[in-house]
């Protein structure tokens, strides 16, 4: 199921990931791209791969930032430079819990 995180909205907290299945995130509205993307790796007993863009990502991409288990990690978007609408993917090869926020402004 996509995630939508609107110009109202700090995140999207604590969503399922399934494993094996890419989950897209819509983010929409400004943001400060000097502040990034945070992504947030709850629960699981794999790591999480994310980037932005329009290519799929894949369970350990080379061209993905990893966000290792039980950490935070910050994702810049180059697609957009942190304006108007951007697709933030995830996946993992077991089943997770994550959640996707602005960064501090």
């Amino acid at each position: 199921m996509a995630q939508t995180l609107n110009g109202t909205q700090q995140g999207v907290y604590e969503f399922a990931l399934t494993a094996n299945t890419e989950e897209l995130v819509t983010i929409t509205g400004a943001y400060d791209s000097t502040s990034e993307i945070v992504v947030i790796h709850h629960s699981g007993t794999a790591p999480i791969y994310a980037k932005f863009g329009d290519s799929a990502v894949t369970v350990k991409d080379g061209r993905s930032r990893i966000v290792p288990i039980g950490s935070i990690t910050e994702i810049g978007d180059s697609t957009t430079g942190g304006a108007g609408t951007s697709v933030l993917r995830l996946i993992s090869a077991a089943a997770a819990v994550v959640s996707v926020a602005r960064g501090d402004e």
